[in-house]
């Protein structure tokens, strides 16, 4: 056993590398949709709470999230109207004063548009809701530095472009704050 937990912290410190953050924000998940699942069923919902979602984001991204409609939450789609992209007014338009979370994919699954991560991570940030960032197109073809996105969360598949075998998924997760202790009660 003491063999492994060093590979795991191995493995982490390289992860870390590639995220370019500490290794204490890194963990493992089975998948993208099992890490977008613990956020999900991680938190204390109330009746009214609202998530904001992109209504062409891969079904992993989404299903967890509706899940939650029997506790009362409300699920907001951006509307796509054809443009395959939206921008951070799209997502502005949609997120009301019980928006909880934006989960987005940092690269759209079907029409491979990059999401304006950025722009919308201030946009949470200032209404103290959590990103969850979907980033299993974009992680090993594109710079993915969850603290430069302004993530909170951001989890990634290996299989993709890491080459990874099935079942290894990796996860950052951005320090607690008062913002983000705030959005869990």
């Amino acid at each position: 056993v003491g063999g492994c937990e060093g590979g795991v912290d191995q493995v982490r410190g390289k992860v870390a590398a590639l995220f370019h953050c500490e290794p204490s924000h890194v963990a493992f998940v089975h998948s993208t949709s099992h890490g977008v699942g613990l956020v999900a069923e991680g938190m204390r919902w109330n009746d009214g709470d609202e998530v904001v979602l992109y209504e062409l984001d891969h079904p992993a991204g989404v299903l967890p999230w509706l899940n939650l409609v029997d506790q009362g939450v409300k699920v907001r789609f951006i509307r796509d109207r054809g443009r395959f992209s939206f921008d951070a007014g799209d997502v502005l338009a949609e997120i009301g004063p019980r928006t909880r979370v934006v989960c987005l994919s940092l690269v759209n699954f079907a029409h491979g548009a990059r999401a304006p991560i950025e722009e919308i991570a201030e946009i949470c940030h200032e209404r103290d809701a959590w990103l969850v960032v979907d980033a299993v197109q974009a992680l090993g073809a594109l710079h993915v530095e969850p603290l430069q996105l302004g993530a909170d969360v951001v989890v990634a598949h290996g299989y993709r472009f890491l080459l990874s075998v099935s079942g290894i998924a990796l996860c950052y997760l951005s320090d607690p704050t008062p913002r983000e202790a705030r959005v869990r009660q």
